[in-house]
């Protein structure tokens, strides 16, 4: 996982280029009201494909009241998000 949030509560987690992770770019277990805003996951430099191994961004363990807004999410060989 290259940016993990367990049991976090209003953490920003923006402007960040996720590329190649061998597991999820961003997962969010527990806790809530997190913003993930403007990261970009799968995409490099030129708009080179380098997926993730696992989702794009993952959100679970009963996490809650979280946003995502404007992240380019591409080529993950699982779910761009998993909720």
């Amino acid at each position: 996982v290259a940016v993990a949030l367990d049991g976090a509560t209003d953490a920003e987690i923006s402007g960040n280029q996720i590329l190649a992770s061998l597991e999820d770019g961003i997962a969010v277990q527990g806790g809530g009201d997190n913003t993930l805003s403007g990261n970009v996951l799968g995409v490099g430099f030129g708009g080179v494909l380098l997926p993730n191994g696992g989702d794009g961004i993952s959100l679970t363990g009963g996490t809650t009241g979280n946003r995502l807004e404007s992240n380019l999410i591409a080529a993950s060989f699982r779910a761009g998000v998993s909720l």
